[in-house]
């Protein structure tokens, strides 16, 4: 994991959001809010102003819908 990931994690908690490590299924994401999964890179992306809090949003959904069939 790394640094920037630490930060983000740390940052977004600061900011009133409840944002830690969660493994499902082998792999380890950052769960925000109860309610959605980001990778590692994506928020990488957030921090390097890539992509923003709303686009790492749209991208979980996107993601869901696809693991649902709903894409």
């Amino acid at each position: 994991m790394s640094v920037k990931v630490v930060a983000a994690i740390n940052g977004m908690n600061k900011l009133g959001h409840d944002a830690h490590l969660y493994k499902l299924e082998g792999k380890v994401w950052v769960e925000i809010d109860h309610c959605m999964l980001a990778s590692f890179e994506e928020i990488e992306e957030l921090v390097d102003g890539v992509h923003s809090f709303e686009d790492v949003t749209e991208i979980f959904k996107q993601r869901h819908a696809k693991v649902l069939g709903h894409s």
